[in-house]
């Protein structure tokens, strides 16, 4: 999801794109499980959300985009893939 608002730059990205995106990945997500996910992310600063009438929108926070670009730590509680290259 972080990857996803990352990838929709200032702009953000649609809701039903990173649902797309995550239930073709083989993880069969609701929308509402989905946007559960969302708060607890959003709670820990990494993206913002837009929910507007019917759609919701995500958008890349400074600390999201630290964290997209291993400048801090992932808390356990958040899945990354391991840095691959060196400091």
């Amino acid at each position: 999801m972080i990857l996803c608002a990352s990838a929709g730059g200032r702009l953000g990205i649609n809701e039903d794109i990173v649902l797309d995106t995550i239930n073709r990945s083989g993880l069969p997500v609701t929308r509402s499980e989905m946007r559960d996910a969302a708060h607890y992310v959003e709670s820990h600063g990494y993206i913002g959300i837009d929910e507007g009438d019917n759609q919701w929108v995500f958008k890349i926070t400074s600390k999201g985009t630290d964290l997209v670009d291993n400048e801090i730590a992932c808390p356990k509680s958040i899945a990354r893939p391991p840095k691959y290259w060196g400091d």
